[in-house]
């Protein structure tokens, strides 16, 4: 008798997770009743003792295999469901890190059970950072057709103009200087290649060159009129000035508005992994999380609306909404001086081996600055050097009370406003040259935010630029400083890189970059461990070099990247075979999905540094 009850015990597991515990109560009462009935001496004989408990092990046998059919259908069900989860999760949210369980039974359901929960969670952080994208963007585009529709109403006034002044001038062929005029238009031009708005003061300046132009044309026009009396003398006039040629002015176009984006569709469990999770997973604690909900309109920063619908928005005072919540703005010195909201710059290096294009080396930091945004940070994409200060309200992007993230370029008129190269680099420029254009983006990005301070993030030589900015007038700007993968110490002949960035990168910047030139010597003259500066540096280690004989990354020596007086970290790479000179281990420093050790030294910098 008791080894019926032991066996029925033992099924506990069992039927639980195959949802039969009815079942199982009544196998069990009836075990207890026989045993009851055994000890009360109701039984006739054995023969009746035998048959009751054959009987009950028999349905005890019978439910057992029930239940492990049931079990094993569930198994398979779980599987699939989570096959089909895992799929979505690496196409649709490139996060591809999630693989089916290798074990059998409850610790396979359970580990199941797991992944399906952790997806969930992932699917929450994606969705969130999907809406903040959808909110920055959608605000962008808001603020550009706004502007837009501005400047292409004096578009068309200077339009109309050029029109007039050719119609003057070629009435009579007349000579009038319109140099002022083209160029300013030329220039308008140019900017509108470059894809930015023109600025509402370079247009009212070309309006005005031209407006003086089509004056003298008037007055030229004026005489000749007074002085041609006759048609005879008209058309002698006209024979005289035929060789004259026509006046074209080239007509500036109207800036296309830009179409709004479209809400993101929020990724979610299915509604079967979802029913999963609520009714096999429960027993483990498991429940299906909330995923973002993203069918409100969602309200851009800086607008002060609520989080209803459309139809309802409402203005509320002093109050700023960002990603679907609204509080009270953020403003004033108190909030200028917070440190844990002050803005991150992105500063990128350059690629200087075989095979890597420029866009590869302004992309370079993109992962870091999505990683961020899981992280608490707002992405607000990239900031030109050439960006209008007034095209953003002064403190707008800070009213949220988050701090944003933005990459930028040192670089002139190479790369347009979707962070696409479209220009080439001037040789001429240095390190010290790119220090001052730092210097324009960071006291663009403290306006648009309304902070006092920045924290830098900058890998390779931009963290040199960054040093040099810093030496030279912009300490007082900054908070934190993050270098990772750069030659602080500057670059070396024998480790071939100077070489080959003469050969194959711009020619200023290498020289700037060898460790035995004046730059780098005048850089280490400035300690920055005395400034108020918090500051790290991460170093890669990937097997040393067969020239030099030193530690390096492919590129770069750790010893170079250390800086006397602040934390320096070294990250190895797992096997020093696979990488080269071409496919360097320096590259990889920030791709935060093959290097996590990285981007959490510097998470954990810009949170409790």
């Amino acid at each position: 008798m008791q080894n019926l009850i032991k066996r029925i015990n033992d099924q506990t597991d069992l039927a639980s997770l195959a949802q039969s515990n009815s079942e199982f109560q009544e196998v069990r009462d009836g075990a207890t009743s026989i045993d009851k009935n055994l000890k009360s001496k109701i039984y006739k004989n054995y023969d009746e003792v035998n048959n009751a408990i054959s009987q009950q092990e028999q349905k005890i046998e019978e439910l057992i295999q029930k239940w492990k059919n049931i079990v094993e259908s569930q198994t398979q069900d779980i599987k699939n469901i989570l096959s089909l989860e895992i799929d979505k999760a690496c196409k649709q949210a490139d996060i591809c890190s999630f693989v089916i369980p290798s074990s059998f039974g409850e610790s396979f359901i359970k580990s199941t059970c797991e992944e399906l929960n952790s997806i969930s969670l992932e699917f929450l952080k994606f969705n969130e950072r999907k809406s903040r994208e959808y909110q920055l963007l959608l605000n962008d585009i808001r603020n550009f057709n706004d502007k837009a529709e501005v400047i292409n109403s004096k578009i068309n006034e200077l339009n109309v103009l050029t029109s007039k002044i050719e119609e003057s001038i070629n009435e009579y062929r007349i000579n009038v200087d319109t140099n002022n005029c083209d160029s300013a238009i030329a220039k308008l031009i140019e900017t509108k290649n470059q894809g930015l708005l023109a600025q509402d003061k370079d247009i009212n300046s070309t309006i005005g060159n031209c407006q003086v132009t089509y004056n003298e044309a008037e007055q030229i026009n004026n005489k000749q009129k007074a002085q041609t009396l006759s048609g005879l003398k008209k058309f002698f006039f006209k024979i005289v000035n035929v060789f004259i040629s026509k006046k074209k002015f080239d007509k500036l176009l109207l800036y296309d508005k830009k179409t709004e984006p479209e809400k993101p569709t929020p990724l979610e469990l299915s509604v079967d992994a979802t029913n999963s999770l609520n009714s096999v997973c429960k027993r483990f604690g498991l429940i299906s999380k909330t995923t973002a909900n993203l069918k409100e309109a969602l309200t851009p920063i800086g607008q002060e609306l609520k989080n209803v619908d459309s139809k309802e928005i409402k203005k509320i005072e002093n109050e700023c909404c960002i990603f679907g919540q609204c509080k009270k703005c953020c403003i004033g010195e108190q909030c200028s001086l917070d440190s844990s909201t002050y803005p991150v710059v992105l500063v990128h290096g350059f690629s200087v081996w075989a095979g890597k294009p420029l866009q590869e080396s302004i992309d370079a930091l993109n992962k870091f600055q999505d990683r961020l945004v899981d992280d608490g940070f707002v992405k607000v994409g990239i900031l030109l050097p050439n960006a209008n200060m007034n095209e953003i309200p002064k403190g707008e992007w800070g009213k949220g009370g988050l701090p944003v993230t933005v990459r930028t370029t040192y670089y002139i008129n190479v790369v347009n406003q979707d962070g696409k190269v479209y220009g080439v680099i001037d040789k001429n420029r240095g390190i010290k040259d790119y220090a001052k254009t730092l210097s324009e983006i960071v006291d663009l990005l403290k306006y648009r935010t309304g902070k006092d301070k920045v924290n830098i993030i900058a890998f390779s030589m931009g963290g040199l630029v960054s040093r040099s900015y810093i030496k030279d007038g912009g300490a007082s700007n900054v908070n934190k400083l993050i270098t990772i993968g750069t030659p602080n110490n500057g670059v070396y002949d024998i480790d071939g890189i100077n070489f080959a960035c003469g050969l194959l990168g711009q020619n200023k910047e290498c020289v700037d970059l060898n460790a035995n030139n004046d730059f780098i010597k005048d850089l280490k003259t400035y300690d920055i461990s005395k400034s108020n500066i918090k500051v790290i540096t991460v170093a890669g280690k990937c097997g040393t070099s067969s020239k030099s004989g030193y530690a390096y990354d492919n590129v770069v020596r750790v010893e170079s990247v250390a800086l006397p007086g602040v934390t320096n970290y070294v990250v190895e790479c797992k096997d020093p075979s696979k990488y080269s000179f071409a496919n360097n281990f320096h590259g990889e420093l920030v791709v935060s999905d093959l290097n996590p050790q990285v981007y959490n030294y510097v998470k954990e910098f810009l949170k409790n540094g």
